[in-house]
């Protein structure tokens, strides 16, 4: 019945058995398997946790334990049961291949590796260890490993599409972009509905400098990065008329995106022209400065608790798809570090707060349909000498921030270490240098907050200090 996929009926007869034969390890496994794929987690792990207590040597029961856990978010209690399945059945291939994808998730990149390695050994057949192993060498990249698991993978399943679409990826990332857009159209012809190919495909082209076919795959890619792409390509080969036609549109029907306000706001000024898009459409001017000195008595202590529980945090150099360089980054898992990382995450939510009210007059988009649920997301950065961050937005968030654990000082005429904000970005073409932009020489416990499509970017420094910041974002989730 499990097999058929009449999950319902299977669970009534493997209720009825277990009523019948209520000591049978197997039939508790079997619930379980049954439950998590009913998506009712909870009860799954109770029976699991009663097959293993019945058979402490059960590898299966452990295995589908992790499912359960992994299905949870619960990364760290997954591991520990595929681990233990493995401990069971060391040639349990499968267990290795989700231990990896647990370890990869908590961005332990390099013990996922290992994890994919074994799997294959075990299974050198199979077609999903060697993607996950390919996925991981990209984060570490180490492009050329990553590539050959790529192919093999493709080898093993020639219609993994999102294998063709991953291998694109590392080839356009180190200039093969001919391959890639092979690698792209195989995907799409696979999965002609796969619209990240789309937009992958259009990125390669827009990065050869050939816009007009980029602009023709970003229509077809559908996503919400793909309109203010079209935005940039257009921008770049002159087509103001078509770029203003396009806007004009948007402005119409998608009001609350922030790459395409990014963009508008950047255009509109190189072209001297009133900028049309309703979102924020003077970003520096929802700059604002606040300090942990108006939270906690002793500002430096808390900071340094703060610093202790970042350690906590597991750390990335240099992340994939990220903007810093020459620095470490967490995944947007800070406030989980601890009570006083916790604790800073209620500061933020009353600074943002605060900020509602400050600009509660103002008419605008990002003002007047501010998000009624929303999530705070933060990450930590540590930059060492010559750090920095490269001109970004925040593209899934609505305010973003940052609060400054550890800054650089510098000389009154030296900027170094300093955030500049400002309207230009994207690499886009400057018509006119004098554009609006601000730049601030942060204090430790400066709380910096602005509106998600704000470009913004770290001065590198030259000291051998290290800058340690939390930036986070205002997540929305459904809007006034």
């Amino acid at each position: 019945m499990h097999n058929q996929g009449k999950l319902n009926e299977a669970l009534e007869a493997a209720t009825a058995l277990e009523k019948e034969f209520p000591n049978n390890y197997l039939i508790y496994s079997i619930l379980g398997v049954i439950l998590n794929d009913l998506k009712k987690y909870d009860e799954a792990i109770i029976n699991l946790k009663k097959s293993i207590e019945i058979n402490p040597d059960f590898a299966l029961a452990y295995y589908n334990l992790g499912e359960s856990f992994k299905s949870l978010i619960n990364n760290n209690q997954a591991i520990v049961n595929f681990k233990k399945a493995i401990d069971c059945k060391p040639d349990f291939s499968e267990a290795h291949n989700n231990l990896g994808g647990c370890l990869m998730s908590l961005g332990e990149f390099e013990e996922a590796c290992i994890s994919y390695r074994n799997s294959i050994k075990l299974n050198p057949n199979q077609f999903q260890a060697y993607y996950n192993l390919a996925h991981s060498l990209q984060y570490l990249n180490q492009n050329e490993d990553a590539i050959i698991n790529y192919k093999k993978s493709i080898k093993n399943k020639p219609d993994f599409s999102q294998a063709h679409n991953n291998l694109g990826n590392v080839l356009d990332k180190i200039g093969k972009y001919e391959d890639a857009i092979l690698c792209y159209q195989e995907a799409i012809k696979l999965s002609p509905n796969y619209y990240a190919a789309h937009n992958n495909l259009a990125n390669t082209y827009k990065n050869m400098g050939r816009y007009l076919e980029a602009i023709e795959k970003y229509d077809e890619s559908k996503t919400v990065a793909s309109k203010a792409q079209i935005l940039e390509c257009l921008y770049k080969l002159e087509k103001y008329e078509d770029l203003k036609k396009r806007l004009s549109d948007y402005v119409k029907s998608d009001k609350k995106n922030i790459r395409i306000a990014a963009v508008s706001a950047f255009i509109s000024n190189q072209l001297k022209q009133k900028d049309p898009y309703p979102f924020c459409k003077n970003p520096l001017d929802f700059f604002n400065l606040s300090n942990l000195k108006n939270h906690k008595a002793d500002s430096n202590k808390f900071i340094e608790e703060i610093l202790l529980e970042a350690k906590n945090i597991k750390t990335i150099w240099e992340p994939q798809n990220k903007t810093t360089k020459l620095g470490f980054q967490t995944d947007n898992t800070i406030f989980e570090a601890g009570k006083n990382c916790l604790e800073l995450k209620n500061i933020i939510e009353k600074e943002i707060e605060s900020y509602k009210n400050k600009f509660i007059s103002e008419d605008c988009i990002f003002i007047n349909s501010w998000p009624r649920e929303f999530e705070i997301k933060g990450w930590f950065v540590r930059l060492k000498k010559n750090g920095h961050q490269t001109s970004h937005i925040h593209p899934g968030g609505w305010i973003s921030g940052v609060i400054y654990l550890r800054t650089i000082e510098s000389s009154s005429e030296s900027n170094e270490g300093a955030i500049e904000l400002g309207l230009h970005g994207y690499d886009l073409p400057l018509i006119n240098e004098n554009y609006p932009k601000k730049i601030y020489k942060p204090k430790n416990g400066d709380i910096l907050l602005f509106p998600s499509s704000l470009f913004h970017r770290t001065i590198p420094f030259t000291t051998d200090n290290e800058r340690c910041v939390i930036g986070f974002d205002l997540q929305p989730n459904s809007y006034n």
